[in-house]
């Protein structure tokens, strides 16, 4: 019996969901997809303070990119970099008025493309591909002591 390939079924399906937001987010604004990603990570978490490494954490990319990205942002006056009044080492980032329009249009397209993989699934399916998928997560951060960066 043949083993089923679960790293490729994943990646395939990372790639028919890249093409979807390249398609209906990244189009009409001139953004990357990780740019979208990164405003619509701050509006969803505008009640608390957001630094780079969060960035860093939620992309799983590290800090040298992250501030490539951040200042290709900054250039493009979607986010504005503050210092944080208890440490003026680190930076709160928080959305320009062109930032947060662009987040809240990013939102409601996600939706529509979060209802669609989670169309023709019961929610008790969807809990169980949740927890595995956390497993393999798992089963991939610890394979490298832990590491998280890619």
């Amino acid at each position: 019996m043949k083993k089923e390939d679960i790293g490729g079924k994943i990646k395939k399906i990372n790639n028919l969901m890249q093409r979807e937001i390249e398609k209906e987010i990244t189009k009409n604004s001139n953004l990357t997809k990780n740019q979208s990603v990164i405003l619509d990570y701050i509006y969803s978490e505008e009640e608390k303070q957001i630094y780079q490494k969060d960035i860093e954490q939620k992309l799983l990319i590290r800090r040298s990119t992250a501030t490539e990205i951040l200042n290709r942002m900054e250039q493009k006056d979607l986010i504005i970099r503050k210092s944080d009044p208890l440490d003026s080492r680190k930076k709160v980032l928080t959305l320009t008025a062109t930032g947060k329009k662009i987040a809240i249009m990013d939102i409601d397209k996600i939706d529509i493309l979060e209802n669609k993989i989670r169309k023709n699934l019961t929610n008790e399916e969807i809990k169980t591909l949740l927890f595995i998928l956390d497993k393999i997560e798992k089963n991939l951060t610890n394979q490298e002591g832990g590491k998280k960066y890619a």
